[in-house]
């Protein structure tokens, strides 16, 4: 949580929430209630990432950030759209003037220190292809990391900024 008056923005927060929601109804355009349900079968308990510092924050402590106290690896995970952001990408299959497919990943990047390990990216969505449940992803190719953060990248773009909501859901974290 930040208080992002610097920006003009309002009260906002960034990073990890936990949450037992899960639904496929969706809320509407404008109602963001629906932020912190995953869009999946099933499941009791997950976390929700939000990048907050994608949409433009200037803070570090933004963005969802796992910490280990000694290297780690992660062997996999279990990623799912949330409700808002799978709806988002389900109407808007195609961007621009040139009926370019959508583009949506989220982006994990492990770190050893300041020193960069390894990449995933998971699409969430890839024009009409958007992720409708958990998805387990392997991630023991980042390797043994201290930190691991998550990021997006999209070709739905306006003025700099995401047009996509920029969240996910991340449930089932396997350590070696």
């Amino acid at each position: 949580y930040n208080d992002n008056a610097v920006l003009g923005w309002g009260d906002a927060w960034g990073g990890f929430a936990i949450s037992s929601n899960i639904a496929k109804a969706e809320k509407g355009e404008y109602d963001y209630s629906d932020q912190f349900f995953a869009y999946a079968s099933g499941g009791s308990k997950c976390a929700v990432g939000y990048n907050l510092k994608y949409d433009g924050s200037p803070y570090t402590y933004d963005m969802p950030v796992m910490v280990f106290e000694s290297p780690a690896t992660i062997l996999s995970a279990s990623i799912a759209n949330t409700t808002k952001g799978y709806h988002y990408c389900k109407n808007n299959p195609v961007v621009g003037d040139n009926d370019e497919d959508m583009r949506f990943e989220l982006v994990i990047t492990g770190y050893s220190g300041t020193v960069k390990k390894g990449e995933v990216r998971v699409d969430l969505a890839r024009g009409a292809n958007v992720l409708a449940d958990w998805e387990n992803v392997e991630l023991k190719t980042l390797g043994a990391v201290d930190k691991v953060e998550f990021s997006f990248s999209t070709n739905d773009m306006s003025a700099g900024y995401s047009n996509v909501p920029a969240y996910f859901c991340i449930d089932n974290i396997q350590l070696k």
